[in-house]
């Protein structure tokens, strides 16, 4: 119960009662704490994927990392946007990371990028998949970007040797004089 309290006095000031009033905010703290508790749920799933997962306003300001960005970054929390992404991406990537977030913003269309982040545990840049799709409200608005950077150094690499295999067995299949 919420209340509030307000003196009456009669015409010379002195007081000589008290109105009270009284509202009954059992409904609001329910909902205030099914809130948080929603809050807390999403953020134990966000933690529990291997994924880096991140929340973005319209504003461009972070607004939530899970705990994967903090451990693979090694940064602390405190960062609030853009700034957070420069000093892990590499320096190659950041620009066309940029405009390709900046035309995300513009339009509305989902982001699909690839970058190398830093990896704070050996300092090597690794690629990653960076996907950040809009969440509209009922009235078509973008209120949050929901985002998730996936690491596929491992596949991109195999990926590049498979070719540099082909290449040479071209090249080397073209020298040969079968005669």
């Amino acid at each position: 119960i919420n209340g509030t309290y307000q003196a009456l006095r009669d015409e010379t000031g002195r007081i000589n009662g008290v109105l009270a009033f009284a509202y009954d905010v059992t409904e609001q703290v329910e909902a205030r704490q099914q809130v948080e508790e929603a809050r807390e749920s999403l953020a134990l799933m966000a933690n529990a994927v291997p994924q880096i997962i991140w929340v973005t306003r319209p504003d461009r300001e972070v607004e939530f990392f899970n705990q994967r960005w903090y451990e693979y970054t090694g940064l602390t929390r405190g960062g609030s946007g853009m700034e957070e992404w420069e000093r892990v991406c590499h320096p190659d990537d950041f620009p066309r990371l940029m405009a390709e977030w900046e035309n995300c913003f513009a339009s509305g269309v989902a982001l699909d990028a690839e970058v190398r982040l830093l990896r704070a545990s050996d300092h090597a840049y690794r690629w990653h998949l960076a996907r950040s799709v809009p969440l509209k409200n009922a009235s078509g608005e973008i209120i949050k970007w929901i985002g998730c950077s996936t690491d596929i150094d491992d596949h991109k690499r195999s990926e590049e040797a498979t070719r540099f295999m082909a290449e040479a067995g071209t090249v080397l299949g073209g020298s040969l004089d079968y005669h």
